[in-house]
């Protein structure tokens, strides 16, 4: 993981990327409607999404990488914010909400993923609400408005936990950025949800969606939205 926050994550937060425009207003939106009073934003790289929260928020930001967690006073951000960097430093049974952005999909192991959905589960209170947006794992075969895989139909085995692929984030009038991800198959996410203790509440297919740079694809979402409470 440590590898991932500080060189793979780096990259990422960087791009002008739809990530930005279109999915983190969409995460905002279900965050604000939960109505939390404490969140902790578990893996946050660059902070844009405090941005688009409600006033009278507490804010935590966790992301390892020291450089690009402290890259959100720029976004000029209203609300109160603490920067965290070490998994350590997370209270337990403080926050109403823990989000996670496009972070599962980072995570090469079993042991690894299950780790940290038992980290969030101790980091909510009871009753807390735990929001993850991942790339919906039954396409990563196709390609979409801002990004594709060296996935296809004929080499991608959706079963195959686990199983390392590249993702190609488009760029305008630029070579895409490339990295790597891994394979989880949604029974596995949703699996290691509930071994953790948390009860999943809510599932979101959302559209690819035109952005000002990119036809997106009609046929299938790119991203998928969990819910699920302490």
């Amino acid at each position: 993981m440590n590898k991932y926050w500080t060189t793979k994550a780096s990259k990422f937060h960087k791009i002008d990327n739809v990530e930005r425009d279109i999915l983190l207003p969409y995460v905002a939106k279900i965050v604000n409607e939960l109505s939390p009073k404490k969140l902790l934003d578990y893996g946050c790289g660059n902070g844009f999404l405090a941005s688009l929260l409600k006033e009278d928020l507490e804010i935590s930001l966790y992301d390892i990488n020291k450089e690009i967690v402290n890259e959100y006073k720029q976004w000029n951000i209203q609300n109160s914010v603490k920067t965290i960097t070490e998994q350590s430093d997370i209270e337990k049974n403080y926050y109403d909400v823990v989000v996670q952005t496009s972070v599962i999909m980072c995570i090469p192991t079993i042991d690894e993923l299950m780790n940290m959905f038992n980290d969030i589960y101790l980091a909510l209170k009871k009753g807390g609400v735990f929001v993850v947006v991942l790339t919906h794992p039954c396409f990563l075969q196709y390609p979409f408005g801002h990004y594709y895989t060296s996935l296809n139909h004929d080499n991608f085995n959706y079963l195959e936990d686990e199983k390392k692929y590249q993702v190609y984030m488009k760029q305008v009038d630029q070579e895409s950025i490339e990295f790597s991800d891994f394979n989880w198959n949604l029974s596995t996410v949703i699996n290691g949800l509930i071994k953790a203790g948390l009860t999943l509440t809510r599932m979101i297919e959302h559209p690819d969606l035109k952005s000002k740079y990119f036809e997106p694809n009609s046929m299938v979402p790119p991203w998928l939205f969990l819910t699920a409470k302490k």
